[in-house]
């Protein structure tokens, strides 16, 4: 069961030691052939909730002409394949994660209360990886991304546009013509 759950939960570390543990000395009422296919079993059922497999899950049996260790070692293989798997499942999940906030962000930019607090809450994240996640991708803090969305669509719009400065600021996300004036000469 720990074996199973530390596997789940992507403990690594544990994962080893418990399968050192049962390598090096199996349960007394077990044979070294019995331990290896109870956690061979346990691995099997783990990649199964994991919905992964492993290659060198599939083949995998007991050989009779290698040592205990050197089978478990096969063991241990498969239970590194399979934190491998976890941690390419997790990376994919903070990635689309990540897709997703930059796109709301993107998408949403010139709302009037954009800002970090609101990106964190409208995810559930804490403001920290929301600011983190921005920073990683971007370089720029979450304020000089949002400054950054706003005004190169400012710019575009005044280029490309006969729009007044006002309706411009309010579409950039600024309802006080003074302020976009502002920001705008600043940042150009």
């Amino acid at each position: 069961e720990r074996l199973y759950q530390s596997i789940l939960t992507g403990d690594k570390e544990n994962t080893m030691h418990l399968l050192t543990m049962i390598s090096e000395e199996p349960c007394a009422k077990t044979t070294g052939l019995e331990s290896f296919y109870n956690t061979l079993f346990v691995l099997r059922s783990a990649a199964e909730e994991l919905d992964a497999e492993p290659a060198s899950l599939k083949a995998i049996r007991y050989r009779e002409e290698k040592t205990a260790q050197e089978n478990f070692r096969m063991l241990m293989q498969v239970a590194r394949e399979l934190h491998d798997y976890l941690d390419v499942q997790r990376e994919d999940a903070e990635n689309k994660k990540f897709m997703e906030v930059l796109s709301f962000i993107r998408d949403n930019y010139m709302e009037d209360g954009m800002c970090v607090q609101y990106v964190a809450k409208h995810f559930g994240m804490p403001e920290k990886s929301v600011s983190a996640m921005v920073n990683r991708e971007t370089g720029l803090t979450f304020g000089e991304y949002l400054l950054q969305l706003r005004m190169q669509r400012a710019g575009m719009l005044l280029c490309t546009t006969t729009l007044e400065v006002k309706k411009v600021g309010e579409m950039c996300g600024y309802f006080s013509e003074s302020t976009f004036f502002r920001v705008f000469k600043k940042y150009y």
